[in-house]
């Protein structure tokens, strides 16, 4: 399975821990771990990379030179919420505590969307990838 197709309704408890909807747990542990990079672009939102996935883009972005542009504006927007996670075995998330709170993220909500990663929080449009993401065909 390389994408989530569909949508869940899944919830952020009172601690700040994400649930990963049972439709699509067993799949996503099954394709990419258990082990999580949560972050925003903006705040607004909280962004899940299963590890794998973000490390793909780390290493496009460490090929760029130390002065590229887009190298800058991926470490300064992923890099200030951005934290690594693992998925307890109730198959939560805990959401970085600044992210937490400036994205307001709690109770109920949309789960995972159909862009490569999955997502929680709300917002209109699909995120913005990270430097070097090549569009899907």
């Amino acid at each position: 399975m390389e994408r989530l197709r569909g949508s869940a309704e899944t919830t952020v408890d009172e601690k700040g821990r994400f649930k990963v909807p049972a439709v699509f747990r067993e799949s996503i542990e099954e394709t990419w771990g258990t082990d999580f990079f949560l972050t925003s672009i903006t705040g607004d939102d909280v962004l899940v990379y299963p590890m794998p996935v973000w490390n793909v883009f780390e290493e496009k972005v460490a090929a760029l030179p130390q002065v590229h542009r887009a190298r800058s504006k991926f470490l300064e927007r992923f890099n200030t919420f951005g934290q690594p996670v693992k998925m307890d075995p109730q198959g939560r998330l805990l959401i970085p505590s600044l992210l937490r709170d400036v994205a307001g993220v709690f109770g109920r909500g949309p789960g995972p969307r159909t862009d490569r990663s999955p997502q929680a929080g709300e917002q209109d449009e699909a995120p913005e990838g990270p430097p070097g993401r090549e569009a899907d065909g």
